[in-house]
C-alpha cells in the first residue's frame, strides 16, 4: 500500500515539474520575443478578496470560465469582417490604383500617333482590369459594389476604428483577470493545496509585470 501511494506521488510530483518545466520554457521565450523597444515595469499587486462561501479553488475556476468567454470573444472580434462603407472605401482606392497603372503612354509625332500601354521591358501584355478602369473607373467600380451589396452579410461587422478599440478594452479586462488569477495561485502555494497554473498562463502575469512601448526620444529644439 506505501509503496502504491508513493509511486502514485512521484507520478504526480513528475507531472507537475514537467508543466513547470514548459511554463518556464513559455515564459523564457514570451521574454526573447519582446524585442528592445518595449519597456518592463513591476505591476501594482492586487488585493482581491474572496467572496462570502467561496474558496481560492472556486474564485479560480471562476476566474478561468470568464477568461476563456474572453477569449473567445477576442477572437470573434479580431475575425469580424470590415463595414460595408470600408469595403466600398477599399474598392474605390483598389479601381484607382489599377486605372493608375492602365494609364498608357502617348507616342505622338509628325505622322504617327501610338498608344502603347504597359512598358516594353515589365510588362508587355496589356492588363485587362487595369485598362477597364483607366476607360471607364466609374462602371468598373459600380459593378464591384453590387458584388458587394450581394455578398452574405456577416455575423459580425466592425469598421477598422471600433475593432482596435474593442481589442484593446477585451485586452485590458483579459489583463486584469489573469493578474487576479495569478494572485490567488501564488496565495494557494501558500496555504494549499497548491493550484497548477494553466499551460497557457499569462507570462507577464506570473512575473509581475507590466509591458509597454518605449517612448521616442524627441531631439531638442
Amino acid at each position: 500500500m506505501a509503496s502504491t501511494r508513493l509511486r502514485g506521488k512521484q507520478a504526480e510530483q513528475q507531472a507537475r515539474h514537467q508543466a513547470r518545466a514548459a511554463l518556464n520554457a513559455q515564459v523564457r521565450h514570451w521574454l526573447l520575443s519582446l524585442g528592445p523597444s518595449v519597456v518592463i515595469e513591476a505591476a501594482k499587486p492586487l488585493k482581491p478578496k474572496l467572496k462570502a462561501g467561496e474558496t481560492l479553488v472556486s474564485a479560480v475556476e471562476k476566474l478561468r470560465k470568464q477568461i476563456g468567454a474572453l477569449r473567445a470573444e477576442h477572437q470573434h472580434t479580431k475575425t469580424a469582417a470590415p463595414t460595408i462603407a470600408e469595403m466600398k472605401a477599399a474598392a474605390a482606392e483598389h479601381v484607382s490604383k489599377l486605372a493608375e497603372r492602365g494609364k498608357p503612354r502617348l507616342i505622338i509625332e509628325h505622322g504617327k500617333f501610338e498608344l502603347r500601354f504597359g512598358t516594353e521591358t515589365f510588362n508587355p501584355q496589356p492588363d485587362t482590369a487595369c485598362i477597364l478602369a483607366w476607360a471607364d473607373p466609374v462602371s468598373v467600380l459600380k459593378q464591384i459594389e453590387k458584388q458587394i451589396d450581394a455578398m452574405p452579410k456577416p455575423t459580425l461587422a466592425l469598421s477598422a476604428q471600433a475593432k482596435a478599440d474593442k481589442l484593446a478594452m477585451i485586452a485590458v479586462s483579459l489583463a486584469t483577470l489573469e493578474f487576479e488569477e495569478e494572485t490567488w495561485i501564488e496565495q494557494s502555494e501558500v496555504e494549499g493545496p497548491a493550484i497548477v497554473r494553466r499551460p497557457d498562463a499569462s507570462p507577464a502575469a506570473i512575473l509581475g509585470v507590466i509591458v509597454s512601448q518605449r517612448k521616442a526620444a524627441t531631439s531638442a529644439a
